[in-house]
């Protein structure tokens, strides 16, 4: 829940924080706009490949160490450009984490309460998506960097938090509250996703003949 929240809260204060970068706000918006899809795309195929657990927690790792660069950059008016790259950076990184939240939170609900947990969980963390303006309105008022400082120390425990998660690729999920409770224990911290099991492929006889 906690990762569902700080994925929502960083991506709208990401969002309306637009209009505290310089140049045109609208072309800032764009060019966040733009990296969703291909941020969607390379969620699924990380996520396929190396495990939805660590590519979370990477994806915010990285989010880190673009916000520092913010934070260092972003008072300097020289260097626009740069700025406006690394801010579509960490949103094409938020949306990546984005992707992969709900599919584990699809996957890690029991399948009794998956459609109540991941209902909750949208409604909370949009809910609570709605202090982003605050964070927005801090930095117009207080300090530019305020934003980017914030949205890394939300990074950085969403990484710590998302490393715990279990991993769900190619595992069977749990159906039943006790199947959630001991859903992951038998995985090691620094394993990795299992590859997928191998299809038994039936060998085919050839047809039978009449003749003697």
């Amino acid at each position: 829940m906690l990762c569902w929240l700080i994925n929502m809260l960083s991506y709208y204060t990401l969002t309306l924080n637009v209009t505290n970068m310089s140049g045109n706000p609208f072309l800032n918006f764009f060019w966040q706009a733009l990296v969703e899809l291909p941020g969607y795309t390379l969620g699924k195929v990380f996520s396929d490949r190396f495990g939805r657990r660590w590519t979370q927690s990477i994806g915010f790792v990285v989010i880190v160490l673009s916000c520092m660069v913010l934070v260092g950059i972003s008072i300097d008016p020289s260097v626009e450009w740069l700025t406006t790259s690394m801010v579509v950076f960490v949103k094409f990184c938020f949306t990546v984490t984005n992707y992969v939240i709900y599919l584990q939170g699809i996957e890690i609900y029991p399948t009794c309460i998956r459609q109540s947990g991941t209902s909750v969980g949208t409604l909370v963390s949009t809910s609570l998506g709605m202090l982003g303006p605050y964070i927005v309105y801090l930095g117009s008022t207080t300090d530019i960097r305020y934003p980017y400082i914030i949205l890394g120390l939300m990074a950085l425990l969403g990484s710590v938090l998302s490393a715990f998660l279990p991993e769900t690729l190619n595992v069977k999920l749990p159906e039943t509250l006790y199947d959630a409770q001991h859903f992951g224990d038998d995985q090691k911290f620094w394993s990795i996703a299992r590859p997928p099991p191998a299809k038994k492929t039936k060998k085919k006889h050839p047809p039978p003949t009449d003749k003697p």
